[in-house]
This record gives C-alpha cells, sequence and structure tokens, in this order.
C-alpha cells in the first residue's frame, strides 16, 4: 500500500470561489473614496469657519470713506465741505447701517449750518426715520440694555434731540405746519405707520396740539415692547 493516495496528485478541477474578494475589494475601495472625501471636505469646513466675514467691495469702502472724511469736515466747521463731499455718493451703493447714522446726521447739520433749514429736515427726517427699526437684530446689536446705547425702545425717541432739531428746521424753513399737514393725511391712508406718529408727535408737541401728541405717544409706546 503506497504511503501517498494517487488521487492527492491528480489536479484540482472545483471551480474557485471568487465573490468574496470581489467583495473585499469594493469595500478597499469605498474605505479609500470616504477617506478622500474627509480629507478634502473637512479642512474647507474648518477654513469657512475660521474665516474673517467677507470684506466689502471697493464701492462700498469707497463710499464708507466718502462719509468719513465728511464727518471730518464737519467736525473741523468746513459744512460747505461736508456738504460737497455727500453729494459725491453713490445712491445704488449699499451702506451699512452705521454708515447711515453718520451720513444722515452730518447732512442735516451741515445743510442747517449752510441756511439751507428745508433740506437739513429732510435728513432729520430720515435719520428720525432709522428708529423705527429699533428692534429689528441689525439695531439690537448695538441698542440693548447691556450696552445702554440709547434709544432701547421707539418711544425713547420721544425725548430725542433729533425730534427737536427737525422742528428747528422747519421752523427755520417756514414749513412746520404744511409738513404737520402733509403727514396727517399720510397718516389717515397708514394708521398704523410708526414713523409718521414719531414724526407727527414732535410736530403736534411743537404746535402746542396736546391731545394729538398724547395719540402719537400712546402709539409709539404700543409698538414698543
Amino acid at each position: 500500500m503506497p504511503l501517498v493516495d494517487d488521487d492527492i496528485h491528480r489536479t484540482d478541477r472545483r471551480s474557485a470561489t471568487w465573490w468574496p474578494w470581489l467583495l473585499v475589494a469594493l469595500g478597499f475601495a469605498l474605505l479609500w473614496i470616504l477617506f478622500a472625501a474627509v480629507i478634502s471636505v473637512v479642512p474647507r469646513m474648518m477654513q469657512s469657519e475660521t474665516a474673517p466675514a467677507a470684506k466689502p467691495n471697493l464701492a462700498q469702502q469707497t463710499q464708507a470713506d466718502l462719509v468719513r472724511r465728511a464727518q471730518q469736515a464737519a467736525n473741523f466747521g468746513a459744512p460747505e465741505m461736508a456738504i460737497t463731499t455727500l453729494e459725491g455718493l453713490d445712491p445704488q451703493v449699499p451702506m451699512s447701517l452705521s454708515d447711515k447714522h453718520i451720513y444722515f446726521r452730518v447732512a442735516a447739520e451741515s445743510y442747517r449750518a449752510e441756511g439751507k433749514p428745508e433740506k437739513a429736515a429732510q435728513f432729520y427726517d430720515r435719520f428720525l426715520s432709522l428708529s423705527v427699526r429699533i428692534h429689528q437684530p441689525e439695531c439690537r446689536s448695538c441698542h440693548t440694555p447691556q450696552t445702554g446705547i440709547a434709544p432701547l425702545r421707539l418711544a425713547d425717541m420721544q425725548s430725542s434731540a433729533l425730534g427737536k432739531s427737525y422742528v428747528v428746521a422747519l421752523t427755520e424753513a417756514g414749513k412746520l405746519k404744511s409738513t404737520r399737514n402733509t403727514l396727517a393725511a399720510q397718516l389717515r391712508k397708514t394708521p398704523d405707520d410708526l414713523r409718521l406718529h414719531l414724526l407727527l408727535y414732535h410736530l403736534e408737541t411743537a404746535l402746542e396740539n396736546t391731545r394729538a401728541a398724547r395719540q402719537h405717544s400712546q402709539a409709539l409706546r404700543t409698538g414698543s415692547p
């Protein structure tokens, strides 16, 4: 009896099982794709989170520079130069909220100093009108009890010096009563317009129309949380 079976030397003709190896290869391929995706995406996400906010474009930066130059001219007692600088602004270019504050104030004070009270009143109007947005997030970033920057509520604008300056400019222009009548007519069409209530509060107070001023005051307080 032979020590080794002759059948062992025969060629194994059984079909090989190949599909497990295919699954292994596919698994490695998927792992490689996932690894490559993580490497490419995660650094970009981290970079976007740490990247600074987008800078304003050249036109917006130019607008901001002009506003600051006008402010400097007004501070140095040169209202005419301030007005000339502001007239170079492009109304089509967006302006930040802080730049609008400076723009409206400088324009109002400069036009009044140059003997143009009617024009000044228009900018006092626009400046006062900004306060109607006091409860929006873009305003709440500054006007909060924590910062103490006034106004904190729309009703606070009743005692604002801007309202008094608005009245003085209209009085100097001889437009106090006619402006009151125009705004009152607009309010009859849009009785919930807080901007009109604010402007009319100051005008009715100046004209000593106590009852009307009280009604506008109540509307402003109701509109303030």
